[in-house]
């Protein structure tokens, strides 16, 4: 018995904090008795109406995550054995704390004294729901003991919700929540509405009301009822579902929700100050001992109860999973793919058990080691992708891929992919002392350790693994330690780096303006730099560049004496960071190195369309050193689209989720606004600006909308040219400009900017601007006010960019001009920051001001490179191809009149018009 709740959500970033609970529960190990898949088809959520068995659909339409209340403290035999749970949870904290710091403490000892709580939560089912199609939703029990008496007693004192609990679970910055509320039967529609807004707003929610379903208003039972669901919208696409109810099936008491308001927060409460001390007790605990295969880590979790529909395989899924023959292995394939459809749930480590029952691994697991250098001990987190096609690992070419600066191991997903579809292993890691889950932080960030970790890694794969024939394929910065690596470890067999610089003095005078190594052999100290967006200790860095033998071209070419294993380097003819010619002088003549021009990539390695060209080239260099012999180009196995996209999708999930508050994100993007004035120093933007005041076509007398104006560059570019005309038509000052930004700093930098124009012609356009979130609420101008739009470089870091541009199209009279651009996929500006600097210290050599330009361009190159390149990878900023662009007018019955590539080559601009 026990209050009824049902949880329904799916967003991860919503649902972090309960599903990491309910994954304390199952190393608990409490049985997992039942998985239903079922296809409710169109009905609403919930209904699922077209399941035949009444209990079922009763179940299904209730959905369940029973709590049984606390037992009074002599009504339950649970409760005599340990007090109360005050009393309990202090004893466990005690103890657990003692075990955490006694060094003979093990994992065995842990248990018991969780075991003793878990008698205060009796937990009878948990049921997460999951969109796993679009309609698609499947439901995960976790059953246990479930006290049979002196749970009867609770009555709702006023119908409270329990809104601490919810306040505290669904927060979700930036998004609004809808309520449903079923009114019990004393009580109107609108009184509910009052009396629950009340508390809802009381907790900092803010309701949006909808209708009422007619079912909610049913009596059950005694007749007290309380449903009520909140869901977190972001435009159209509903993130996440929390919905609680006392509803039950005919011929059971309607249970009341808790009594005690205190009462209520236990399911995240207890379960968060117990398991999650546990854990880390368990952890450090691990630490110390080698005892892994212990209850922490079971997952014997038995699917003995299940119906489910059957769940046809996408194409994506049918390459990444073994074919089954059979009736027993199609019911299991159609396990498979459901579970691999609820991503992010505890249950990916049954997924691999199931999957490893039936064929040996064959995609990536996550591991790790530890470099031990020094005497110090740092944990490694890496993936191995396992090579397919292959009858003994052990004898398989497998490849160490060291992380460039600033970035981590999911990075190079598309390449390990590559990899491992050609038999050719892969550990791909996250270095120490850098970003990514490894220990340490960037700030003390040194080659010398980066190197150690290559040796480290060395060491993990031949223990594990067995391999011997072991290569490297580093990029970027980390091609210099795995030179210094290969130099000094025979284990290494050959070394492939992709856009890698031989020479650190070099790139890092070509990334920071400045020679770094040359200031510091002369004395300078420059502490904390800000190095593409990261901050490192220079003097640490530098040091050991120059100290440990890293720091020049002579050192490379001094660790190259001692490689005789094959070399074979390829460098971007698109590259402003690594020259060709610099790399064949530093590799010598020898018929055992080789370098590699490749047309078209830049340093970044992303361009959309090239990078699985150059992955598949390095896959045929690899077997062809190897296997001794030519490997043509369709000997290579390449990836399917599908499969891609899906690897992407699950190692993004895996990067970090935090989110920035509105203060940090409005901080940033000032920041990063701040410094792309000094663009206007470079030709590729001018041209740009330029680009879209000709397509733009403004004529006298007509409106213009600069959506996401920023610090306002184009509308001052669109004001000079009119205030430079020789012949001009007076008719402008009927013309009126709108900018809108959500930065208040760039605004007021766009109003001083219009002021000092405004000073060289009378008449010109009226210039206003105004600050407006567009991810919030409708424009503020609205239908059909604008002659013409623009949206420039803009969609990329909106929550909704559908939303956006219906908004904007909205907005834009018939028969007028819309642009919408976005730098393309895997753009990369280096190349015209590259030329920025070289320009402001050629032509700026006697300037006063030059090393603030050359600040402001430093600023940035580390926005871009720094947090919008770590979000773009996380996928919270996305950058859209032309096809994409287009579609998004299309919709909205735009007519596409031109096409380009604008700012570089790296942006794409769309225009059109409104039929």
């Amino acid at each position: 018995m026990g209050a009824k709740y049902a949880l329904r959500r799916y967003s991860e970033e919503n649902y972090q904090e309960v599903l990491g609970l309910i994954k304390r529960a199952h190393q608990l190990e409490l049985p997992i008795t039942k998985i239903e898949v079922r296809r409710p088809g169109a009905v609403r959520e919930g209904d699922f109406s077209d399941i035949s068995d009444s209990a079922i659909r009763t179940r299904a339409i209730e959905g369940t995550l029973k709590i049984a209340s606390l037992a009074k403290s002599d009504s339950s035999p649970q409760t005599n054995q340990v007090g109360n749970l005050a009393d309990a949870l202090q004893t466990a904290q005690e103890e657990l704390k003692s075990l955490a710091e006694n060094p003979s403490s093990t994992l065995d000892e842990v248990f018991p004294v969780l075991k003793d709580i878990i008698n205060f939560i009796q937990i009878r089912n948990i049921s997460v729901y999951v969109p796993v199609t679009k309609d698609t939703w499947a439901r995960l029990f976790c059953s246990c003991p479930w006290p049979q008496d002196g749970i009867t007693k609770y009555a709702p004192p006023d119908g409270q919700v329990p809104t601490t609990t919810l306040a505290s679970i669904i927060s979700a910055p930036g998004d609004f929540f809808r309520v449903d509320i079923g009114v019990k039967p004393e009580e109107s529609p609108e009184e509910a509405h009052v009396r629950i807004e009340n508390e809802f707003k009381a907790q900092g929610i803010v309701p949006d009301w909808t209708s009422i379903d007619n079912d909610r208003e049913r009596s059950h039972g005694d007749g007290r009822l309380l449903f009520f669901k909140i869901r977190s919208v972001s435009g159209s696409r509903t993130l996440g579902v929390f919905q609680a109810h006392n509803l039950v099936a005919d011929g059971e008491t309607a249970f009341p929700l808790f009594e005690n308001p205190q009462d209520e927060g236990r399911i995240i409460a207890i379960l968060r100050a117990i398991f999650d001390k546990a854990a880390v007790t368990i952890d450090k605990i691990r630490e110390r001992s080698a005892q892994e295969k212990t209850k922490a880590t079971a997952a014997n979790i038995p699917a003995t109860e299940i119906k489910s529909s059957s769940i046809p395989a996408t194409v994506q899924e049918a390459s990444l999973f073994p074919v089954f023959k059979g009736t027993q292995n199609r019911f299991l394939m159609t396990v498979l793919v459901f579970l691999n459809r609820i991503r992010g749930l505890f249950i990916e480590t049954i997924l691999q058990r199931l999957v490893n029952i039936v064929n040996p691994p064959k995609n990536c697991k996550l591991v790790e080691f530890y470099n031990t250098k020094n005497g110090k001990k740092k944990r490694i987190k890496a993936y191995i992708d396992y090579p397919e096609n292959v009858s003994d690992r052990s004898k398989s070419p497998w490849v160490i891929i060291p992380p460039a600066f600033g970035k981590t191991k999911e990075t190079t997903f598309l390449l390990a992919l590559y990899l491992k579809r050609n038999g050719i292993g892969v550990l791909r890691y996250d270095d120490t002392s850098a970003i990514g889950e490894s220990e340490g932080d960037i700030y003390d960030l040194t080659l010398s350790e980066s190197t150690s970790n290559i040796s480290a890694a060395i060491d993990y794969l031949a223990t594990t693994e067995g391999a011997s024939n072991i290569g490297l394929v580093p990029f970027s910065l980390s091609a210099r330690p795995a030179v210094k690596a290969t130099a000094n470890d025979s284990r290494i067999k050959f070394l492939i780096p992709i856009v890698g610089s031989p020479n650190i003095q070099t790139l890092l005078e070509r990334v920071y303006g400045e020679d770094l190594i040359a200031d510091y052999k002369k004395g300078e100290r420059k502490g904390a730099l800000n190095l593409l967006g990261h901050p490192v200790n220079s003097d640490t860095f530098l040091g050991d560049a120059v100290n440990a033998g890293f720091g020049d071209r002579t050192s490379t070419e001094a660790d190259l004496q001692k490689i005789g294993v094959p070399i074979v380097w390829f460098c971007g003819t698109e590259d402003p960071w690594v020259e060709p010619q610099e790399v064949a002088k530093v590799l010598g003549e020898s018929p055992k190195r080789k370098v590699v021009r490749y047309k078209g990539i830049s340093h970044r390695v992303r361009e959309a369309g090239l990078a699985p060209a150059l992955f598949a080239e390095t896959v045929k260099t690899i077997l062809s050193l190897v296997e001794r012999k030519t490997i043509s180009d369709t000997d290579i196995v390449h990836p399917h689209t599908q499969e891609i996209v899906a690897k992407s999708v699950r190692e993004r999930q895996r990067l970090s989720r935090k989110k920035l508050s509105k203060d940090e994100e409005v901080g940033l993007w000032r920041n990063y606004l701040e410094g792309f004035d000094i663009l206007l120093e470079t030709r590729d933007y001018m041209e740009y600006l330029e680009d879209l005041s000709d397509f733009i076509g403004l004529n006298p007398g007509e409106k213009m909308l600069d959506a996401g104006c920023g610090t306002g560059n184009l509308l001052i570019y669109i004001m000079s040219r009119l205030a430079l005309q020789k012949k001009y038509d007076s008719n402008w000052a009927n013309s009126s400009f709108v900018g809108v930004d959500f930065v208040q700093e760039a605004l007021q930098n766009t109003e001083k900017k219009i002021e000092t124009v405004r000073k060289k012609r009378k008449n010109l356009p009226t210039t206003t601007v105004q600050r407006v979130d567009l991810n919030n609420g409708p424009l503020p101008f609205g239908e059909e006010g604008f002659d013409k739009i623009v949206s420039s470089l803009l969609l990329s870091y909106v929550k909704d960019p559908k939303a956006v541009v219906r908004k904007l199209c909205g907005s834009l009279k018939p028969g007028g001009k819309i642009i919408l651009t976005s730098l393309k996929p895997d753009a990369d500006i280096s190349q015209i920051y590259h030329r920025f600097m070289q320009k402001i210290k050629t032509t700026h050599s006697k300037d006063p001001h030059q090393q603030e330009l050359l600040e402001r361009g430093r600023g940035l190159i580390n926005a871009a490179a720094g947090w919008i390149e770590v979000e773009e990878e996380k996928g919270t900023f996305k950058y859209f191809s032309e096809d994409e662009l287009v579609s998004f007018l299309e919709a909205e019955g735009i007519k596409i009149t031109k096409r380009v590539l604008s700012f570089g080559k790296q942006a794409i601009v769309v225009v059109g018009t409104k039929q």
